[in-house]
């Protein structure tokens, strides 16, 4: 297994032009999850780790150097390449990889992302890349904040915008994160729309978990629109602003819009608080039994044909969106005991 440490690594800038057969790696930011500049703006170091399927060094080969090391960082007993990466401005930084002693056969390339305190907080990674003879190969590398440390965005609306709903003076919207409950007061309103017109209505807004709930004073079935719109003043419980759309510069909000009939004329029901059946509480027929009661409030335990936000998937065990797993390359950011379902895109378990 031990292989000659003879290759070259370097910052693409500093790279000669004249490199025979080499990987030119370039980190590449999902503009559904993040951009380019948060990235750069939360990290202060990256780390491309380089290995393969049978391992490239044994212990003996361990080494560091001002730009590189070979050290075991992963579970198997080989050890890898690992270059380290310092960022300067507002551009991830490139690597060129040249062929040296690494192997014929295909490598894996992870990435880890570094904040100023040491967390590992972005994840990226490529399977099974190959060196051509004679080539300086392209290599973009997926490259993402994991799940964690992502700004917090609707998934779920209800009543769906464009919906015709009852009522009931509730709209319901679902986080990707938990929320400060201390912060919709201000970051959640209502506005009213109809015949041209268009002013605030009275709302109160809470949070438990993910879940806000917004309670609004219905006017008559006449009026045309009402528009819920949350605000980057909505924080989760980390103070991580709310961004809808992070591939945009600054935080971005969120609207959605509905119209409200008469019970007899409405396409679906809104979430509510649980009515009593007898000794038991329950939740109206809607959705095909989809929502069950919980502390109270019927809430929807099924997210199979919902729509989730762009980078988002629908997790059928958890009934919510979750960040799709196969963003993060062939280093899907699942925990140790789940592995990335390349169909959906969720971690499922593999015990």
């Amino acid at each position: 297994m031990r292989r000659t440490i003879a290759l070259a690594v370097c910052a693409l800038v500093g790279c000669s032009g004249d490199v025979e057969t080499a990987l030119d790696v370039a980190l590449v930011a999902d503009l559904n999850l993040n951009s380019e500049s948060m990235l750069t703006t939360a990290l202060t170091r990256v780390q491309v780790e380089v290995d393969s399927d049978d391992g490239l060094y044994d212990a003996g080969a361990a080494i560091t150097t001002s730009g590189f090391s070979i050290q075991n960082v992963d579970a198997d007993a080989p050890f890898e390449l690992v270059i380290g990466l310092g960022l300067d401005g507002a551009r991830l930084p490139e690597v060129r990889i040249e062929r040296g002693g690494l192997p014929d056969g295909p490598i894996d390339l992870r990435v880890v992302g570094i904040d100023a305190s040491g967390r590992h907080i972005a994840a990226g990674g490529v399977r099974s890349v190959s060196f051509v003879p004679g080539e300086r190969r392209q290599v973009p590398v997926q490259f993402n904040l994991k799940a964690q440390y992502l700004p917090p965005r609707v998934n779920e609306i209800y009543p769906r915008s464009g919906e015709a709903t009852c009522r009931s003076g509730t709209a319901l919207l679902v986080l990707s994160k938990n929320i400060d409950p201390r912060t919709v007061v201000g970051g959640v309103s209502v506005i009213v729309e109809r015949d041209g017109y268009s002013g605030p209505l009275p709302a109160t807004a809470s949070a438990e978990g993910p879940v806000i709930r917004v309670a609004y004073a219905v006017i008559t079935p006449e009026v045309d629109t009402y528009r819920v719109r949350v605000t980057s003043e909505v924080l989760d419980t980390e103070g991580m602003p709310l961004d809808q759309d992070p591939g945009i510069g600054g935080a971005q909000h969120f609207v959605t819009s509905f119209s409200v009939v008469d019970d007899g004329a409405c396409t679906s029901y809104p979430y509510r608080w649980c009515h009593e059946s007898g000794a038991a509480l329950e939740c109206p027929d809607f959705r095909g039994g989809r929502l069950r009661c919980e502390e109270g409030l019927c809430l929807l335990h099924d997210c199979a044909g919902d729509v989730c936000a762009n980078g988002f998937v629908c997790d059928g065990d958890s009934a919510a969106c979750v960040v799709d797993c196969r963003l993060y390359g062939g280093t899907e950011d699942c925990p140790s005991d789940s592995l990335c379902n390349q169909a959906t895109g969720v971690c499922d378990s593999v015990r």
